[in-house]
Protein backbone atom coordinates (compact mmCIF):
# COMPACT_ATOMS: atom_id res chain seq x y z
CA UNK A 1 0.00 0.00 0.00
CA UNK A 2 2.76 2.44 0.98
CA UNK A 3 4.77 1.57 -2.14
CA UNK A 4 1.71 2.18 -4.36
CA UNK A 5 1.12 5.54 -2.67
CA UNK A 6 4.74 6.57 -3.28
CA UNK A 7 4.30 5.85 -6.98
CA UNK A 8 1.28 8.16 -7.06
CA UNK A 9 3.08 11.08 -5.38
CA UNK A 10 4.61 12.40 -8.64
CA UNK A 11 1.18 12.31 -10.30
CA UNK A 12 -0.27 14.36 -7.46
CA UNK A 13 2.62 16.84 -7.76
CA UNK A 14 2.09 17.04 -11.53
CA UNK A 15 -1.63 17.78 -11.07
CA UNK A 16 -0.94 20.46 -8.44
CA UNK A 17 1.75 22.15 -10.55
CA UNK A 18 -0.49 21.97 -13.63
CA UNK A 19 -3.35 23.70 -11.78
CA UNK A 20 -0.98 26.38 -10.47
CA UNK A 21 0.48 26.93 -13.94
CA UNK A 22 -2.92 27.22 -15.63
CA UNK A 23 -4.06 29.63 -12.93
CA UNK A 24 -0.88 31.68 -13.44
CA UNK A 25 -1.48 31.76 -17.19
CA UNK A 26 -5.07 32.89 -16.64
CA UNK A 27 -4.04 35.64 -14.21
CA UNK A 28 -0.95 36.54 -16.31
CA UNK A 29 1.35 36.00 -13.35
CA UNK A 30 4.66 35.67 -15.19
CA UNK A 31 6.67 35.11 -12.01
CA UNK A 32 4.66 32.01 -11.08
CA UNK A 33 4.74 30.74 -14.69
CA UNK A 34 8.54 31.12 -14.78
CA UNK A 35 8.86 29.31 -11.44
CA UNK A 36 6.49 26.42 -12.23
CA UNK A 37 6.57 25.67 -15.96
CA UNK A 38 10.13 24.25 -16.14
CA UNK A 39 9.18 21.58 -13.58
CA UNK A 40 6.08 20.23 -15.36
CA UNK A 41 7.81 17.81 -17.74
CA UNK A 42 10.43 16.90 -15.12
CA UNK A 43 7.67 15.85 -12.72
CA UNK A 44 5.89 13.95 -15.51
CA UNK A 45 9.20 12.17 -16.18
CA UNK A 46 9.41 11.38 -12.46
CA UNK A 47 5.90 9.92 -12.64
CA UNK A 48 6.82 7.85 -15.70
CA UNK A 49 10.00 6.48 -14.13
CA UNK A 50 8.12 5.63 -10.94
CA UNK A 51 5.55 3.59 -12.90
CA UNK A 52 7.62 2.26 -15.80
CA UNK A 53 9.31 -1.12 -15.94
CA UNK A 54 11.24 -0.76 -19.19
CA UNK A 55 12.29 2.94 -19.31
CA UNK A 56 11.38 3.62 -22.95
CA UNK A 57 14.32 5.70 -24.19
CA UNK A 58 12.46 7.36 -27.07
CA UNK A 59 9.76 8.57 -24.70
CA UNK A 60 12.28 9.82 -22.13
CA UNK A 61 14.11 11.78 -24.84
CA UNK A 62 10.80 13.24 -26.06
CA UNK A 63 10.02 14.45 -22.53
CA UNK A 64 13.50 15.93 -22.11
CA UNK A 65 13.19 17.92 -25.33
CA UNK A 66 9.68 18.99 -24.29
CA UNK A 67 11.26 20.30 -21.08
CA UNK A 68 13.76 22.32 -23.14
CA UNK A 69 10.90 23.60 -25.29
CA UNK A 70 8.98 24.77 -22.22
CA UNK A 71 12.04 26.59 -20.89
CA UNK A 72 12.89 28.30 -24.18
CA UNK A 73 9.29 29.42 -24.73
CA UNK A 74 9.30 31.29 -21.42
CA UNK A 75 11.02 34.05 -23.37
CA UNK A 76 9.33 35.97 -26.19
CA UNK A 77 12.62 36.74 -27.97
CA UNK A 78 12.87 35.28 -31.47
CA UNK A 79 15.98 33.18 -30.82
CA UNK A 80 14.34 31.50 -27.83
CA UNK A 81 11.08 30.97 -29.72
CA UNK A 82 12.99 29.24 -32.54
CA UNK A 83 14.91 27.17 -29.99
CA UNK A 84 11.62 26.14 -28.39
CA UNK A 85 10.15 25.28 -31.78
CA UNK A 86 13.17 23.11 -32.63
CA UNK A 87 13.04 21.41 -29.22
CA UNK A 88 9.39 20.44 -29.64
CA UNK A 89 10.03 19.40 -33.25
CA UNK A 90 12.71 16.98 -32.02
CA UNK A 91 10.34 15.76 -29.28
CA UNK A 92 7.70 15.02 -31.94
CA UNK A 93 10.25 13.13 -34.03
CA UNK A 94 10.97 10.87 -31.04
CA UNK A 95 7.22 10.39 -30.56
CA UNK A 96 6.84 9.51 -34.25
CA UNK A 97 9.55 6.84 -34.08
CA UNK A 98 8.10 5.50 -30.83
CA UNK A 99 4.71 4.92 -32.47
CA UNK A 100 6.07 3.91 -35.89
CA UNK A 101 8.10 1.10 -34.35
CA UNK A 102 4.83 -0.48 -33.17
CA UNK A 103 2.87 -0.15 -36.40
CA UNK A 104 1.96 -3.15 -38.48
CA UNK A 105 2.08 -2.94 -42.25
CA UNK A 106 -0.87 -0.60 -42.94
CA UNK A 107 -3.78 -1.47 -45.16
CA UNK A 108 -4.45 0.94 -48.01
CA UNK A 109 -7.67 2.38 -46.56
CA UNK A 110 -6.11 2.90 -43.10
CA UNK A 111 -3.14 4.71 -44.56
CA UNK A 112 -5.39 6.82 -46.79
CA UNK A 113 -7.60 7.92 -43.88
CA UNK A 114 -4.63 8.79 -41.65
CA UNK A 115 -2.77 10.73 -44.34
CA UNK A 116 -5.74 12.60 -45.83
CA UNK A 117 -7.18 13.72 -42.49
CA UNK A 118 -3.86 15.11 -41.27
CA UNK A 119 -3.07 16.63 -44.65
CA UNK A 120 -6.39 18.50 -44.47
CA UNK A 121 -5.47 19.80 -40.99
CA UNK A 122 -2.02 20.90 -42.19
CA UNK A 123 -3.26 22.63 -45.36
CA UNK A 124 -6.12 24.38 -43.53
CA UNK A 125 -3.84 25.76 -40.81
CA UNK A 126 -1.10 26.84 -43.22
CA UNK A 127 -3.57 28.56 -45.57
CA UNK A 128 -5.09 30.35 -42.59
CA UNK A 129 -1.77 31.42 -41.06
CA UNK A 130 0.52 31.82 -44.07
CA UNK A 131 -0.19 35.51 -44.86
CA UNK A 132 0.76 36.52 -41.30
CA UNK A 133 3.81 34.27 -40.78
CA UNK A 134 6.37 36.55 -42.43
CA UNK A 135 9.91 35.20 -42.02
CA UNK A 136 8.57 32.33 -39.91
CA UNK A 137 6.93 30.62 -42.91
CA UNK A 138 9.60 27.94 -43.32
CA UNK A 139 10.08 26.97 -39.63
CA UNK A 140 6.33 26.89 -38.98
CA UNK A 141 5.70 24.84 -42.14
CA UNK A 142 8.38 22.29 -41.16
CA UNK A 143 6.95 22.10 -37.65
CA UNK A 144 3.42 21.72 -39.03
CA UNK A 145 4.50 18.85 -41.28
CA UNK A 146 6.20 17.15 -38.32
CA UNK A 147 3.30 17.35 -35.89
CA UNK A 148 0.72 16.28 -38.48
CA UNK A 149 2.99 13.34 -39.31
CA UNK A 150 2.78 12.47 -35.62
CA UNK A 151 -0.99 12.81 -35.99
CA UNK A 152 -0.98 10.46 -38.99
CA UNK A 153 1.07 7.68 -37.35
CA UNK A 154 -1.00 7.97 -34.15
CA UNK A 155 -4.29 7.73 -36.04
CA UNK A 156 -2.91 4.81 -38.05
CA UNK A 157 -1.94 3.08 -34.80
CA UNK A 158 -5.46 3.64 -33.46
CA UNK A 159 -7.06 2.27 -36.64
CA UNK A 160 -4.92 -0.85 -36.34
CA UNK A 161 -5.19 -1.53 -32.60
CA UNK A 162 -8.55 -0.01 -31.53
CA UNK A 163 -7.71 -0.49 -27.84
CA UNK A 164 -7.43 1.69 -24.73
CA UNK A 165 -3.77 2.50 -25.28
CA UNK A 166 -4.35 3.54 -28.88
CA UNK A 167 -7.22 5.79 -27.78
CA UNK A 168 -4.99 7.47 -25.18
CA UNK A 169 -2.38 8.05 -27.87
CA UNK A 170 -4.69 9.51 -30.50
CA UNK A 171 -6.45 11.78 -27.98
CA UNK A 172 -3.09 12.97 -26.67
CA UNK A 173 -1.70 13.59 -30.14
CA UNK A 174 -4.66 15.64 -31.32
CA UNK A 175 -4.73 17.57 -28.04
CA UNK A 176 -1.11 18.47 -28.89
CA UNK A 177 -2.14 19.56 -32.39
CA UNK A 178 -4.97 21.69 -30.95
CA UNK A 179 -2.55 23.28 -28.47
CA UNK A 180 -0.01 24.12 -31.17
CA UNK A 181 -2.72 25.40 -33.52
CA UNK A 182 -4.05 27.81 -30.88
CA UNK A 183 -0.49 28.86 -30.07
CA UNK A 184 0.20 29.69 -33.73
CA UNK A 185 -3.10 31.58 -34.11
CA UNK A 186 -2.43 33.51 -30.91
CA UNK A 187 1.11 34.44 -31.98
CA UNK A 188 0.75 35.05 -35.70
CA UNK A 189 -2.90 35.85 -36.40
CA UNK A 190 -4.79 37.47 -33.53
CA UNK A 191 -4.37 37.02 -29.76
CA UNK A 192 -7.41 36.19 -27.67
CA UNK A 193 -7.62 36.43 -23.89
CA UNK A 194 -8.47 32.77 -23.24
CA UNK A 195 -6.16 31.25 -25.86
CA UNK A 196 -3.13 30.95 -23.51
CA UNK A 197 -5.26 28.96 -21.04
CA UNK A 198 -6.57 26.69 -23.82
CA UNK A 199 -3.01 26.22 -25.09
CA UNK A 200 -1.71 25.20 -21.67
CA UNK A 201 -4.62 22.93 -20.73
CA UNK A 202 -4.49 21.02 -24.03
CA UNK A 203 -0.68 20.80 -23.87
CA UNK A 204 -0.69 19.33 -20.36
CA UNK A 205 -3.51 16.96 -21.27
CA UNK A 206 -1.60 15.87 -24.38
CA UNK A 207 1.60 15.11 -22.53
CA UNK A 208 -0.22 13.24 -19.76
CA UNK A 209 -2.26 11.10 -22.18
CA UNK A 210 0.84 10.21 -24.21
CA UNK A 211 2.59 9.27 -20.96
CA UNK A 212 -0.32 6.98 -20.05
CA UNK A 213 -0.14 5.45 -23.55
CA UNK A 214 3.53 4.58 -23.13
CA UNK A 215 2.88 3.09 -19.69
CA UNK A 216 -0.03 1.12 -21.16
CA UNK A 217 2.33 -0.40 -23.75
CA UNK A 218 4.11 -2.23 -20.97
CA UNK A 219 0.92 -4.02 -20.00
CA UNK A 220 -0.01 -5.21 -23.51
Amino acid sequence: MEKTFRKQVPLLVFIILSVIDVWAVYTKNTQVITAVKPFLMLVLLWYFLAKSLYRNKLYILALIFSFFGDVFLLSSEKIFFLSGLISFLIAHIFYIFLVKSRLQKPRGIQLLIAVILNLIILVFLLRFLYPSLGEMKVPVTIYGITITTFGAVSLLYFLQKKNKGALLLVLGTYAFIVSDAFLAINLFYKPFALFPVIIMVTYLLAQFLICKFVLNLENT
